[in-house]
């Protein structure tokens, strides 16, 4: 029922593009950021900065990238960095960047506790690369690849479960900028009319759909800042989904051949 009445056409998938906050990680994205940001303040003060000056920078640091000034020229990790030390009077600058890498590997472990059991990732991904199809965990490359890959953990995935993640390291733009997508494109290798995007953010997910890739929406933790009207796109809960999913036609290509 669901694949004939609501796909345009989902013979012409290769490639999901997966959102990982409030899609595959079932998360509440507002208590996990105030969580976080209670630890990464902490670490501040571990290494002698004052926490009200590094919180301000830190904002300042994720909106460098959010922003479309200087995207396509410096990754969002240098974009980051830069803006984030602009805005504090310390020096060894590289020695807090190593000590801010570890935190990733140390407290930042600890937000796991916030997430219960979830074996519906692990199977959706199974379902999707025993049918031959490519996945790319395309979350917004806001965070390090550390931290990415200590998410993709808490749900028992794995950087291998994917052809690639996007992360700050190697992007240098975000989500919804067409900018971030058209990148992903290149990297996968496909065409947006073969890909079907996957995620919970009507505005940062939704934005691809202007280049001419399917979309559905998770409602598990759905956002949708401006009340968008999405009664005629395609929206499930991750548990429809993974049934959805589970119609999808065999594709003759096997995971691995790409």
């Amino acid at each position: 029922m669901y694949i004939v009445s609501c796909m345009a056409d989902i013979r012409q998938i290769s490639t999901i593009f997966f959102d990982l906050d409030g899609t595959l990680l079932p998360i509440d994205e507002k208590r996990f950021m105030q969580e976080y940001l209670v630890r990464f303040l902490e670490k501040c003060r571990k290494e002698q900065i004052d926490p009200a000056q590094a919180q301000q920078a830190l904002m300042a640091g994720v909106h460098a990238m959010r922003s479309e000034e200087g995207g396509g020229v410096q990754s969002n990790r240098d974009r980051f960095w830069s803006t984030f030390f602009a805005h504090l009077s310390v020096e060894k600058e590289e020695s807090l960047i190593d000590a801010f890498n570890r935190f990733y590997h140390e407290e930042f472990t600890e937000l796991g506790t916030l997430i219960e059991p979830f074996p519906l990732a692990r199977k959706i991904v199974d379902t999707l690369k025993s049918k031959g199809y490519t996945l790319v965990l395309a979350t917004s490359p806001l965070f390090p690849r550390a931290g990415t890959l200590e998410r993709l953990s808490w749900v028992g995935l794995s950087e291998k479960d994917f052809e690639f993640i996007t992360t700050y390291e190697d992007y240098s733009y975000t989500k919804p900028h067409i900018g971030y997508y058209d990148q992903v494109f290149r990297d996968a290798r496909v065409d947006p009319e073969e890909v079907l995007m996957v995620g919970n953010n009507v505005v940062e997910d939704g934005a691809v759909r202007a280049l001419g890739a399917q979309v559905i929406f998770v409602t598990d933790y759905l956002i949708n800042p401006f009340e968008e009207d999405i009664s005629s796109h395609q929206c499930y809960t991750l548990d429809e989904f993974y049934a959805v999913c589970r119609q999808f036609p065999q594709r003759k290509q096997t995971w691995g051949e790409r």
